[in-house]
Order: C-alpha cells, then structure tokens, then sequence
C-alpha cells in the first residue's frame, strides 16, 4: 500500500466485539488506465502500458489484439485469404477477407475488393500525388503522429531533380505540364490496374493522339541539368552503368518522383510494374543515353547495393543502351522479335515489355522511393516510362532475392 493510487483503509470493530466491518477507503490495484496520470496498478509506473505481442503498438495506442503482432493501426487490412502458398507467387482467394480487423479500424471492410484508387486523365497542373494515385498508391499517411495514429501510406510526396535537388519554378512548371500525366492510354496500351497509370518522360508525356504531342525525335529541351542521382553513382564508381558506353553521370531534363512511404507493419513485400519506351534506339553507336532508376532505400538484405529496383531481362539498367528491346520500329542492336506494333501512336522507335518486380520490405519501415527519368549525354531525343500496379504483399516464407 501506499504505492500509487493504492492506499489501505479502515476496519471498524462491530458492535459485539467479536468482527471487523467492511474496510473503508481502501484503494486496491486495477488494471492500468490509458493517458489518466494515475498509477492505477500500483507498481511505481504512471500510464505504462505493455506491448504484449511486440509489434510496437499497445492497447493504449488502439492496438485491438496485443496478442496479435499482425493485427495493430500501422497493419493494412486483408480482404483475401492465401489459398496455396507456390513461391514465390502464392495462390490468393481475393475478396474474402482473413476474420480479423487487421488495421484497427472498424470501417475498414474484411471483404470485398478493395475499389481503385480515384484518378482520370490529367496533363496539367499534375501532382505528386496524382502520379501516386495513378500508380495505385492512394493511401495517405500522416508524417510524424503519436503511435496510435501511425498508419501506412504515403507520408509525403515530391517532384526532384534527378540529383535530388528541388527544381527551380521554370523547370518544375514543366515537370507539372509536359514531362508528366495521368493517362487513361498511351498509344495502344491501357493500364494493368484500375483506370489510369503515371507517366514520366524526359520529354512531353504524350503520345501521338495528344493535340499537345511534341516529336520525340530531335525531342524536347527543358534546359535543366544536374548529376545523375548521387547515391547511385557513388554505388558504381562514380558513373553510370555501361555495359557499352564510355563514362558519364549527367542527367538532362530529368523528373523524379520522391514518395516517402511508411510500411504497413503486416507486409514483406510490395509489388510494382513499368514500361519504358524511348526514341534514342537508333542512334548508330546505341550509345548511353536516357535511364530510368527505380531507387528504393529499405532494409530488406536482398536490396542490391546501389539501391536500384529497376532492370531489364539481362539485370542491366533501364537505359536506351540497354540493348533489350523486343518492340521496335526498325531493328538495330537486337532483333526486336516483337516487332513495332507495341509502338503504335506513341511516337517512340522501341520499348521494353512490361516488367513487375517483387521487392521485400521491412514491416513498418518508412522508406523513400524515387523514381527519376532522364537524358544523359544531351537532352536531345526523348524517352518516356509508365508506372502501374503498386500493391503490398504477402509472401509468408518466400523471402528471398528480388526478381530484378
């Protein structure tokens, strides 16, 4: 007694003699309260609170299930359950749900398919944001709340140069009104995901049936001009990857899309896709030129040392000297067993497949996620990637190296 709120009460002898009455004002310990200042458990400790399945989250900071690691505000809900878990893509059951309230939230539905994000056609005034959306990244999280309030999502959202920089008005009003869109379409292509996907280019992001659509070939110039992004030259000796061209490390007319996004604490893995096209593959030399870099910088073991998350069928670099190219218009370095009808109405001369990668991730981690496009060797000649299918996983026991 004495210890917190607890204090001992008073017996009265009852009349007789012979017993004691109720003890009176006695205060006994009780389960701790949340955010009252009291000591109610009476242990020397004022509003502690134990996080009794380690996952970061107690009772007090809304944790439903402290018995649950999987189940707490920061976890995203699963509306499907793994039906046959083949690595290192498992067999889902979509729309059925798991019987638990993952995240908390009671409005969050178990069932159901999840609807897409909201996003239409967009080519002006566009937003970091409304590249998110388009990729399927519409969840928006605040950046620094108390615990209970951190959920998953993007945190913040930003245009870059490709060194990270912030661009100047000029060069940011272009990122904005030419050098990216929200497209229902590009050429013939439509989106893999919902009703629209993000488009980047070094160039205008349009395609030929754009009224707007400005030739790719000598291309267009928005004048900026800065270091490929620092962290990934320094990765690689200070240059960009050959295999075949001789050194270099500027970066023309780039745009890059920072997403900071904080994990859901019951994912390992998020999945995106992208396409690259470009009108640089028929220089004669196939010379180094425009790169697209997916840079992610997570914890997880597998990442590859220079952080990028983005590479064609041969593990090279996405660049016009890639030389992997199965869509082209005339056949150069490769023999382009797809042919040129990938190119329809985008006014490029060649084009990678649609490529989907896996990458693990840390559950909960807050992580920045650029996705930057740019020339290299001039800033003539344009090349152009989109972006779909941004979705958080689960791969319960097939962790392991990335599909890059």
């Amino acid at each position: 007694m004495g210890v917190g709120i607890c204090k001992s009460g008073v017996q009265t002898c009852l009349p007789g003699g012979d017993a004691f009455g109720p003890c009176e004002g006695e205060v006994t310990p009780i389960a701790e309260v949340c955010f009252n200042g009291l000591d109610d458990n009476c242990n020397t400790l004022t509003d502690e609170m134990p996080d009794k399945d380690g996952d970061g989250y107690t009772i007090c900071d809304n944790d439903c299930d402290d018995s649950d690691p999987m189940v707490n505000p920061g976890a995203y809900e699963v509306t499907f359950q793994v039906v046959n878990n083949n690595c290192p893509y498992p067999n889902i059951l979509p729309g059925v749900g798991n019987g638990k309230d993952d995240d908390c939230n009671p409005a969050t539905p178990d069932v159901g398919i999840p609807p897409d994000c909201p996003s239409s056609s967009k080519k002006s005034a566009v937003t970091p944001l409304d590249l998110a959306a388009a990729f399927d990244l519409c969840l928006v999280a605040p950046e620094n709340p108390p615990q209970a309030q951190k959920t998953p999502g993007i945190v913040a959202a930003q245009f870059r140069l490709a060194d990270g920089t912030v661009p100047s008005e000029p060069t940011l009003n272009a990122m904005q009104n030419a050098q990216t869109a929200v497209l229902e379409y590009y050429g013939i292509h439509s989106p893999l995901v919902g009703p629209t996907f993000a488009g980047l280019s070094t160039g205008a992001m349009r395609d030929e049936t754009d009224p707007t659509f400005l030739p790719t070939n000598p291309g267009t110039a928005y004048g900026s001009l800065t270091s490929a992004p620092v962290e990934y030259l320094a990765a690689n000796g200070g240059v960009l990857p050959p295999p075949w061209a001789p050194p270099a490390s500027t970066a023309y007319d780039s745009v890059l899309l920072r997403l900071a996004i904080r994990m859901p604490t019951n994912v390992n893995t998020f999945r995106y896709s992208f396409r690259f096209f470009t009108a640089e593959y028929q220089l004669p030399n196939c010379g180094q030129n425009d790169f697209f870099l997916a840079l992610f910088n997570g914890q997880w073991a597998f990442l590859p040392p220079d952080k990028n998350i983005a590479v064609d069928n041969t593990f090279n670099p996405i660049s016009a000297q890639s030389c992997f190219f199965p869509s082209c218009v005339t056949p150069s370095c490769t023999s382009c067993p797809a042919g040129a009808s990938a190119l329809t109405s985008t006014g490029m001369f060649s084009a990678i497949e649609w490529q989907t990668v896996d990458v693990g991730v840390i559950p909960g981690e807050l992580v920045n996620f650029d996705l930057t496009i740019f020339d290299v060797e001039n800033a003539e000649v344009d090349s152009a990637v989109l972006l779909d299918g941004f979705e958080w996983s689960w791969r319960d026991g097939c962790i392991g190296p990335p599909n890059l």
